[in-house]
């Protein structure tokens, strides 16, 4: 028994070390002057959002992983990048009227992105929020100040929402799947659409007021939540049924937001002690190989028989 201890305190600690490695990927992301940052997606490594100056106006930027630049809509006073795919971006400006308006950057120029009908009197127009090759998804207000979401292929704008109700803001779209938050049908939650069906997200806890889903990527969808007592927020990370939760150190600041997702990399920003915001990227920690050590350490503490036996039994759930 004592040999079955000592083996599992081993694997404790190469459990920690784990943890430890993938804390370490943690890089904090701030536009160079700015006073606050927000990253917005991550796409191949390509990172884009907006950041204020120290004359507060508010800037597109895009990060490669070494260089940042700046990127605005031309004329504009305000400028935010909300998606990225290849040489596609998208986001939000405002324009000579001081209306919110969707935009596509293809890389070499700029093209509007609003519905019709988008109203041409509120100031919440049209927001362009993700793009998967030509396919854009975002929200606007029509002409009669109903809020809708919509997907845009290119050519034609469709109108994205259900019979069940409600108001359907799509914030990303990967293949199929389009990733956003529902209002007006009982509390405000998040949603992953397949194309056919529906899913609502809502962070499973006793003190959750208001879900949001903001991006997703293969079988992930990552989002944050409101605590009801405090409003404090908290980031989390879904995958086939399990949520997680994901907070930046304590000891950097709080009010978490996942804003974007690539594979095992994630984007957001957080509000520093300083009371500024700051962005960052990290790795996603492998869930199975975390529950592979624990198991392993189950195995040696509670079963003398060999352990392969019940891995493998254990194991099969993660392939």
């Amino acid at each position: 028994m004592k040999h079955q201890l000592t083996i599992a305190m081993y694997i404790l600690l190469l459990l920690v070390g784990t943890i430890a490695a993938d804390t370490s990927a943690f890089e904090i992301l701030q536009y160079p002057g700015a006073i606050n940052t927000w990253p917005e997606d991550i796409r191949d490594g390509v990172i884009v959002g907006r950041y204020r100056d120290n004359s507060s106006v508010i800037h597109g930027f895009v990060y490669d992983g070494s260089t940042y630049s700046k990127l605005d809509f031309p004329g504009s006073s305000y400028t935010t990048l909300s998606g990225t795919d290849g040489t596609n971006i998208v986001g939000v400006y405002f324009n000579s009227a001081n209306q919110q308006r969707g935009f596509l950057f293809d890389g070499n120029s700029f093209t509007t992105i609003a519905p019709t009908d988008t109203s041409t009197t509120l100031f919440n127009g049209a927001c362009a929020t993700g793009v998967d090759g030509q396919t854009i998804v975002g929200s606007y207000y029509n002409s009669l100040g109903k809020p809708n979401g919509f997907v845009f292929d290119g050519a034609i704008y469709s109108t994205f929402g259900f019979s069940t109700g409600g108001t359907y803001a799509p914030e990303d779209i990967e293949g199929n799947n389009i990733a956003g938050s529902c209002f007006g049908q009982g509390p405000e939650h998040g949603f992953l659409y397949d194309g056919e069906t529906t899913l609502s997200l809502f962070y499973p806890a006793d003190n959750t007021l208001a879900t949001r889903a903001t991006a997703v990527s293969g079988n992930r969808v990552v989002g944050y939540y409101y605590e009801s007592s405090s409003l404090a927020k908290h980031s989390f990370i879904y995958e086939q049924g399990d949520y997680s939760m994901y907070d930046v150190p304590a000891s950097l600041g709080e009010d978490t937001e996942i804003r974007g997702i690539d594979g095992d990399k994630i984007v957001g920003y957080y509000i520093g002690t300083s009371g500024a915001y700051y962005g960052f990227v990290t790795t996603i920690p492998e869930p199975c190989t975390l529950q592979l050590l624990m198991t392993i350490c189950l195995c040696c503490l509670m079963v003398r028989r060999p352990a392969t036996c019940i891995l493998s039994r254990r194991c099969a759930s993660h392939r």
